[in-house]
C-alpha cells in the first residue's frame, strides 16, 4: 500500500471518543455551574456573534442552536463541551495512528489526554478548551496527512486553521509550526505547491470569519463602537485588549521561578510521571530528521508553554496549559512504540495501562485523603473533593444553591455579588426569568467605596460562593466587619 493510499482508523477514533463521552458523562452538570461557564450559557441564549477575542462565535452558534431544540442554554453550553471533548480523545488516536503508532498507543494516548485532570473537568461544563482541542487536533491530522501526501491533508488541516479563527486564539501558538511541519516535508516546487492548496483551503473555511470582520469594522464606523477607533476593535478582536496584553508582557505578581514551578505543578498534575517519561521516550526515539517528528512536537511543547508562563492571573493560567496535553500525549503513545518497550510486549502493555491509569487513581488519592488540600488549597471539603475526582456531581451545584438563594431574598432586594456566583445569577434572571425584581450587582470588590452614597442599607444583601474554608473569600478587609449573617446560609447583610 503507497503512502498515499494510507485509510484513517475512524473505527478507533470513534471508539476512544465513545468510551470518553461515557466517562465525561458520569460527572457532566446538566445545570448552569459557577463563573465561565454560566457566561457562555448566557451568550448562548442569543446570536450577537463577534470577532472579539472572547466572543466565540463558534462555540456561541452551536450552543446557540442547541438551547433551542434543547430548551436551556446551560444544558447545551455543557454538552457542547463534552461532544467536543470526547471528540478530541478520538481525533488523537487519529493522529497516532497516521503517525506510525499501533493501536495499542493510539489508544493509551487518547487515554492519557481523555483523563488528563483539566480537560477531564472542562469537558463535563462549559468551557472552551476541548473545542480548542479538537480543532488543534484535526489541524495536526491534517499536517501529518499533508506531510505524508496523502487524501484530504491540505483540506483538514486548512479548514482547521479557517475555523479556529472562530475560537480561541491559542492556535496562533500551533499553527505556524503545523504548517512548517506540513509544507516542507517535500522538496521546493511540491512545497509551493501545497502552500497553494493549504492557502486556498483556509481562506474558504476563514470566511465566515472575514465576514464577521467586515460586520465588526463597520459597527466602527457607522456607530461609534470602541470608540470609533478600528485599532481598539483590532485589539479586542486579536487578542482581547490591552489588559491580555499586559498579562503577556510581564505584568506578573510571582517571579519567574514562581510561575515555572506553578506551571511544573499542573503539568505533572494532568500527566504524571509515566506519561511524562513516555513522552521523552517518543520523542527521543523520532528524533532523526527522517522521522520528521520530534523537532515540531518540542517546538509545540514550548509554543504553548509561553503563554501560560507569562500569563499571572491564577484562574487562567493552568486552564492555559490545556493545550500542551494534546501533545504530551502523542509523544506518549510513540514512546510505547519505542524501541526499549516495542520488543518487550508486556512492559509496553504496563507502561500503556499504568499511564492511563495513573491520573484518575492519583486524583481519587488526593480527594479522599487531606493530601488533596495541598494542591488545592483553601476549598471546603466538599468542593474540594468533587474539584480533584471529575467524575460524580459538582457540588455543591451552582444552579440550584442560586436559585434557592435568589428565591428567598426579599422584594426589590439589592444582591452584590462576586464574578464567580454572579454569572450563575444573571443566567437565572436573563433566561429563566427568575426574580427580575431583585437587582444583581457584581460589586463586591468596590462595595466598601460606594457604601456611603447608599442611605438605606435594609435591602442590600451580599452573596458569598459556598466553595471556601473562608467564608468571607476575596471579600475586601473594609467590608467584612460589616457582614451579618441572615437565615440563608451564604446570603449576609450590611451593617454599618
Amino acid at each position: 500500500m503507497g503512502s498515499g493510499e494510507r485509510p484513517i482508523d475512524w473505527r478507533l477514533g470513534a471508539a476512544c471518543a465513545t468510551v470518553a463521552a461515557l466517562v465525561y458523562l458520569t460527572g457532566f452538570e446538566p445545570d448552569v455551574h459557577w463563573g465561565d461557564s454560566a457566561d457562555f450559557a448566557t451568550s448562548a441564549s442569543h446570536l450577537g456573534l463577534t470577532v472579539k477575542a472572547r466572543g466565540y462565535p463558534l462555540m456561541q452558534a452551536v450552543c446557540w442552536a442547541g438551547g433551542q431544540l434543547l430548551g436551556s442554554p446551560a444544558l447545551a453550553a455543557n454538552l457542547f463541551s463534552l461532544v467536543s471533548s470526547a471528540l478530541a480523545v478520538g481525533v488523537l488516536a487519529l493522529v497516532v495512528r497516521e503517525l506510525g503508532g499501533t493501536r495499542f498507543a493510539a489508544a493509551s494516548a487518547a487515554g492519557i489526554l481523555g483523563l488528563s485532570h483539566t480537560f477531564w473537568s472542562y469537558a463535563t461544563v462549559a468551557e472552551v478548551y476541548g473545542m480548542h482541542d479538537l480543532i488543534v487536533l484535526v489541524a495536526f491530522l491534517g499536517a501529518a496527512r499533508m506531510r505524508a501526501a496523502r487524501p484530504y491533508g491540505a483540506a483538514l488541516l486548512g479548514c482547521a486553521l479557517g475555523v479556529s479563527l472562530l475560537h480561541h486564539r491559542l492556535i496562533l501558538f500551533t499553527a505556524p509550526i503545523l504548517v512548517l511541519w506540513a509544507v516542507l516535508g517535500a522538496g521546493r516546487g511540491p512545497a509551493i505547491a501545497r502552500l497553494r492548496r493549504l492557502t486556498l483551503w483556509t481562506l474558504f473555511a476563514a470566511i465566515p470569519f472575514l465576514l464577521l470582520c467586515v460586520v465588526g469594522v463597520m459597527a466602527v464606523v457607522n456607530d461609534g463602537r470602541h470608540g470609533g477607533s478600528v485599532v481598539l476593535w483590532a485589539k479586542a478582536a486579536g487578542w482581547g485588549g490591552d489588559m491580555q496584553m499586559d498579562f503577556v508582557a510581564g505584568a506578573r505578581n510571582r517571579s519567574t521561578i514562581g510561575n515555572a514551578l506553578y506551571l511544573a505543578k499542573w503539568v505533572t498534575f494532568n500527566v504524571p510521571l509515566v506519561g511524562l517519561a513516555l513522552a521523552a521516550l517518543g520523542i527521543a526515539a523520532r528524533s532523526s530528521w527522517r522521522s520528521g517528528i520530534a523537532l515540531p512536537l518540542v517546538a509545540l511543547l514550548a509554543a504553548n508553554s509561553f503563554f501560560p508562563f507569562r500569563y499571572d492571573w491564577t484562574g487562567d493560567q493552568y486552564a492555559f496549559l490545556t493545550p500542551l496535553y494534546p501533545v504530551l500525549a502523542i509523544a506518549a503513545g510513540l514512546g510505547l512504540d519505542a524501541p526499549p518497550l516495542a520488543a518487550r510486549a508486556q512492559w509496553r502493555r504496563l507502561a500503556g495501562i499504568a499511564a492511563v491509569l495513573a491520573p484518575p487513581i492519583l486524583y481519587a488519592g488526593l480527594a479522599l485523603s487531606p493530601l488533596g488540600s495541598r494542591v488545592v488549597g483553601g476549598l471546603s471539603t466538599e468542593a474540594r473533593r468533587t474539584m480533584l475526582l471529575p467524575a460524580g456531581p459538582r457540588l455543591p451545584r451552582a444552579g440550584p444553591w442560586a436559585r434557592e438563594r435568589l428565591e428567598a431574598l426579599p422584594e426589590g432586594a439589592v444582591l452584590h455579588v462576586a464574578w464567580g456566583d454572579g454569572e450563575v445569577f444573571f443566567y437565572l434572571q436573563l433566561i429563566e426569568g427568575l426574580r427580575p425584581d431583585v437587582l444583581v450587582v457584581n460589586d463586591i470588590e468596590r462595595l466598601p467605596g460606594k457604601l456611603h452614597d447608599v442611605p438605606d442599607l435594609r435591602l442590600h444583601r451580599v452573596s458569598l460562593m459556598p466553595l471556601w474554608t473562608d467564608e468571607f473569600y476575596g471579600v475586601p478587609e473594609k467590608l467584612r466587619p460589616m457582614l451579618r449573617r441572615t437565615d440563608v446560609h451564604g446570603i449576609y447583610e450590611i451593617a454599618r
